[in-house]
């Protein structure tokens, strides 16, 4: 005959009641919990001492600029120092704070007139920051069709609110670009970042 359960069957007393274990380990139980609960209030509070207090959001079209960051853009006319013809003059500036970033774009027709002068960039929108340093930074000079040496390359320096231009030859010695060294006409395209007062 198979073997059937019985589910009458009563079940053995414990030796130890689970009630009694409850009652002797719960209020230890509860103690700990609420020191630990305790605990975390008071980091809660001293995390509410170190929140920072927020402000309300600038506008860009504050008068100041945005969190006193004032940006402007507008247009320049950029020149080359001894008197070209230029049949194209344009310029466009960018000032963050007192970053500029100003773009040009120059083509000449004829040549300055003193054949001994070096080559400037001249009439920048904002003033240098510091006139005895070379505080600019020449970005990019693009479309050089100005140079008559077409193995050497323009880069340039700042000072005293002026762009002077040099070359770099194919071997990378560096100088001066005079008026005897570009091409009767010509264009160039550039951009420089500097810091203004």
């Amino acid at each position: 005959m198979p073997n059937t359960p019985n589910y009458n069957m009563p079940i053995p007393a414990s030796s130890h009641n689970i009630a009694d274990e409850i009652n002797v380990n719960l209020p230890a139980a509860l103690a700990i919990i609420d020191t630990e609960m305790n605990s975390n209030r008071e980091q809660i509070n001293n995390l509410d001492a170190l929140k920072v207090t927020p402000h309300l959001a600038d506008l860009i079209t504050d008068a100041d600029g945005a969190h006193g960051l004032k940006v402007e853009e507008g247009t320049w006319s950029p020149t080359l120092n001894s008197n070209p013809t230029f049949t194209t003059q344009l310029g466009k500036y960018y000032k963050i704070g007192k970053k500029v970033t100003a773009y040009g774009k120059l083509v000449y027709s004829a040549k300055g007139t003193d054949p001994s002068a070096q080559l400037q960039i001249t009439n920048l929108p904002f003033a240098n920051a510091n006139l005895t340093l070379y505080t600019a930074q020449i970005l990019d000079i693009l479309s050089p069709t100005i140079l008559a040496d077409t193995t050497s390359r323009l880069s340039g320096f700042m000072q005293y609110a002026v762009v002077y231009l040099k070359k770099i030859s194919s071997v990378g010695t560096t100088s001066n670009v005079m008026y005897a060294d570009i091409n009767a006409s010509g264009a160039i395209t550039f951009a420089i970042t500097y810091l203004t007062t």
